[in-house]
């Protein structure tokens, strides 16, 4: 997961460049702004791992391969 925010962090910084000029009244090199998507695109995907994992944990693992 870690590794995936720096790769997504990497390729946010190349494209400021590119769409700079459609950010009105944002500073291009907001780095506040940056580590706030990147928290928020954590916590997203910490629930979306979680929560199939609770489930995962509720069901009898000799039932599951009785009934493959």
């Amino acid at each position: 997961m870690s590794a995936g925010l720096l790769a997504g962090a990497a390729a946010a910084q190349a494209a400021n460049r590119a769409i700079s000029t459609y950010l009105l009244g944002i500073p291009s090199a907001d780095m506040t702004l940056l580590l706030a998507d990147l928290l928020l695109l954590a916590i997203a995907a910490a629930i979306a791992v979680y929560v199939p994992a609770q489930r995962v944990t509720k069901v009898d693992p000799g039932l599951t391969l009785r009934c493959d």
